[in-house]
This record gives C-alpha cells, structure tokens and sequence, in this order.
C-alpha cells in the first residue's frame, strides 16, 4: 500500500457535516445549497480506486477504533452491506455516501468521509458572483452569528462594530433568507438529525453559507423583533482572522480576540483550537496585559462556535488557570497493543509559570465541540469555571484525519475521552452552570449579549472559584501515560 496518504494527525474537531444520528449522507452540501453541476460520472479506474478506499476505510475501524469490540456489531457484516454500492457508484458523492452509511452504523462523531473543495467563484441563488470559501489574503466576515431554535434561524450574536450591526441587523432577528435560498429548506433538510446534533450542523452549514470574500455584498431577508419583513445588504469586511496549515488539514482561519470589558472583566475569545504556538503566545500576552495591574474582576473565555482543534491545546489553555501540579481535565482511552488491554493517555496541565489565579467563567453554545468540549468540560469539573451558555452536543471523541487513495479524506474515532468529573462527554456534552437559553425576546430586550452580560454579572459579585483534586481513578490493565503540555 502507497505510505503517501496514511499520514495523519490527532486532532478533536467535527469537520463533517454528517454527524452521528444523521439518516442520511450529508443532507445539506457544505455550502448551504445544492450545486446545479452535474457530478461528473467516474471512469473504471476511479471506480476500483474508491473500492481500495473503502476496503480502507472498514480495515482502519477494524483495526484501530479503540474498542476491540466494536461496540458489539458486526463489522463484517457492516462491511459487506454497503462494498458493492461503493465499488460501483458512478460519481464520487455516491461513492462517499456509501463510506459515511458504513461509519453510520457506529453511531458515534469524528466519524465521516470528506471532499476538500478548492475556493472559486460561483454564482448563488442571488445572482451574485462571488466566492462562499476564504481564500488566503481576502477572506471576510459578515460580523454575525446565527443558531437554529426551533424552525427558526436566530441571529444570535452580532460583533461589536461589525458589519451587520453596522447594517443595522439586532440580535433575535430570524434568518429567512440568503439571496434567493430560503433558509427554511437547508432547516427541513435537518429533519433526520437527533436533537443534538441538529444545533452544530445547522451552525457548519450556515457559517459556511455566510463565509465570504471581503468586500463582498450579501442580501440578507430578516423577520424583525415585531416580524416585519426587512431585507438587508452587507458588505464583508476584512476577516481578523490568520490562515493557519496543519498537517494534511485544509488550510482554516484562526480568529482571536480579547479586550477589557466594563467593570475590569478580561474577555478572550478563539473561535478553532489551531496553531499552538500563535495562540499560546496570544493568551499569555492578552492575560498579562489586561491584568498588568492586578486588577482584572475575572476572566471570560469564549468558546461560542468553537468546533475544536488539536486536543493537546486543552492543556496548555488549563496550564495558564491552574497552579496546582498534578492536576488533569481528563482521560483518554486507546486499545492496546496487548488483547484486552486499555491504554490511558491523562490529559495533564502543566502550569506555566505564572498563572491567572482569579475567576473564570466559560462560555459555550450548541456549536462548542470537542477541543472546547474537553477544556469547558474540565474545567467544570475540578471546580475552575463556572459554564454560561447552552449545551454543547457532546461530540468529543480523539480521531485523526487521513487521506484515502481517491483524494477524500477520512476522519475516524481511535479513543474514549472520560472528562474530570467520570463521565463521558460523547453524547453528554457540557451542561452550563447557568444556562441563558435562545430566546428572541431577550435578545432583543438585551443592550449587550446576554451570556456575556450573565459571565460579567457573576463574575462582577465576587464569583470565584478553586482548584479540586481530580476523581478519575488509574486503569486496572493496561499503561498510562500522562500527556504533556504544548509549551
């Protein structure tokens, strides 16, 4: 077999849209809209390559998901239901739905086969001409974040001085169109998700619907806080994001942000778990400067629409709030290369040198996953933050990210995460401590967003909170291994 495309990564993000509870393969394309170009029709040679990689797909899972056991199904039958419907689909959308209904019968995330599309131009349903992919040197942003609650597409948050709030667009507004796309359909097409996966796929599916060049113009129709029809343009401005490569990972923007809020809040905001050493550098700098005199209230860490990253970046964020040696946010189990054995990988933070020691509050919404999942969660647990927010979908499950030989890639689960407290977060996810709920009204009724204004609140009447002793005992069989932190 060609080593030019085992290489791998371990990482903690959903990069796919079919998730787990998903009846069918990708219901909603990544952009949002169905392409009107037909799919190419693949020749023999194509063919036999997607047989080769689905033969790889089921192999891997057999060989290296961290239960042995594979949950007690039958692999082999698995595997033969849906082979012959791989090895003779006439395009590659029908070839990769035939790999993600195999990984469907896992029921688990960080399970799925993905194309990666190049950026280019395309015409949307609004005649407009434009790219909905960042590119490097021009990406945008539209300054706005919408949710799914209900069949409603809520705009949730706005940036300050962004470009919707300077279009005049409010929180609690809904989303009804973009362009020509009704955004109710891409919500009918969600139908056959579980509750809990619906929120982050909705949020995947409309941030990149909403991803566009800078400079670019959008039309937007909104019903209004008293349901009156209004449509809006809007320019993106430049994104304040950075391009970041990683491994054989598409290249993503890295966003992050941190300011004083009023009363000496500290607020730090990252929207993806990339580029360790840039982010380490960031946080350390933001922390030092909004506290250069000692007199930050409390810190807010924004993981709102986080969709994870590289998992060991969990640690080195804990190793900046938590002094106390030995401390840990969780546990990662892996099969052994012994029978019967499980290998426990310790999430270990390791404190830096100098630490903020003051009140910390976390907060998280329905497209906080993994990575964010695994720190909010562990945080929680030993008792360092007080969670704000909704709840993340508990998709929090150690994969890496391959490439296959027809050019997809391919992300697979090769561990069981355990958080601080003792339970799992896969299907769990992170319950807020104070959970502020997607409501219109008091988005509307808000001068400030809400789950910020909830985190300064608490944080502003002496909030505080200490570092716990963890409860996760040692493994009976197999080793241990504590994780480092990046430095």
């Amino acid at each position: 077999m060609n080593n030019c495309f085992r290489k791998s990564v371990l990482l903690l993000a959903a990069f796919t849209v079919g998730v787990a509870g998903c009846k069918s393969s990708d219901p909603v394309s990544a952009k949002g809209a169905r392409s009107a170009k037909p799919a190419a029709v693949l020749t023999a040679d194509e063919q036999k390559v997607n047989a080769d990689s689905y033969e790889y797909v089921w192999k891997t899972v057999r060989d290296k998901y961290w239960d042995a056991k594979i949950k007690g199904i039958d692999w082999t039958a698995a595997g033969e239901k849906y082979r012959a419907q791989a090895a003779t689909a006439t395009t590659q959308d029908e070839a990769r739905a035939a790999m993600n209904a195999l990984l469907h019968e896992l029921g688990e995330s960080h399970f799925g086969v993905f194309g990666v599309a190049e950026a280019g131009t395309e015409k949307d349903d609004a005649g407009h001409k434009g790219t909905t992919q960042a590119t490097d040197g021009g990406a945008g942003e539209l300054g706005l974040v919408v949710r799914l609650s209900g069949h409603q597409a809520i705009v949730a948050e706005l940036a300050e001085g962004g470009a919707a709030e300077a279009a005049g667009i409010k929180r609690g507004w809904v989303l009804v169109a973009v362009g020509k796309a009704r955004v109710a359909k891409a919500i009918d097409s969600l139908s056959a998700l579980e509750e809990r996966t619906r929120g982050v796929t909705f949020a995947q599916v409309m941030g990149h619907r909403l991803d566009v060049k800078a400079g670019r113009t959008v039309v937007l129709g909104f019903l209004d806080e008293n349901d009156k029809a209004r449509v809006v343009s809007v320019t993106a401005s430049p994104a304040k994001s950075v391009p970041v490569k990683f491994g054989n990972i598409p290249e993503v923007q890295v966003a992050r942000e941190s300011r004083l809020l009023p009363g000496g809040v500290g607020y730090t905001r990252l929207s993806i778990f990339f580029d360790p050493a840039g982010t380490a550098t960031w946080f350390n700098k933001s922390l030092n400067e909004m506290n250069a005199d000692g007199q930050m209230k409390g810190l807010i860490l924004d993981l709102r629409g986080n969709p994870g990253g590289i998992g060991a970046m969990a640690m080195s964020f804990g190793g900046f709030l938590v002094h106390q040696k030995g401390v840990q946010l969780g546990t990662m189990y892996q099969r052994s290369l012994n029978p019967g054995e499980t290998t426990a990988l310790k999430f270990i933070i390791l404190p830096r040198t100098k630490t903020y020691d003051g009140p910390v509050a976390v907060l998280v919404d329905e497209f906080s996953v993994s990575t964010s999942e695994i720190l909010a969660g562990g945080l929680q647990d030993i008792g360092r933050a007080r969670v704000f927010g909704r709840p993340t979908p508990g998709m929090a499950l150690p994969s890496y990210i391959e490439n296959l030989p027809n050019g997809d890639k391919f992300q697979f689960v090769v561990a069981n995460y355990i958080s601080a407290g003792g339970k799992p977060l896969e299907g769990r996810g992170v319950q807020p401590d104070e959970l502020i709920p997607l409501d219109r009204k008091l988005l509307a009724a808000s001068p400030t967003d809400p789950v910020i204004a909830a985190a300064s609140r608490w944080i502003l009447s002496g909030g505080a909170a200490t570092t716990v002793s963890n409860p996760l005992p040692t493994p009976a069989t197999g080793s241990v291994i504590a994780v480092p932190v990046l430095r």
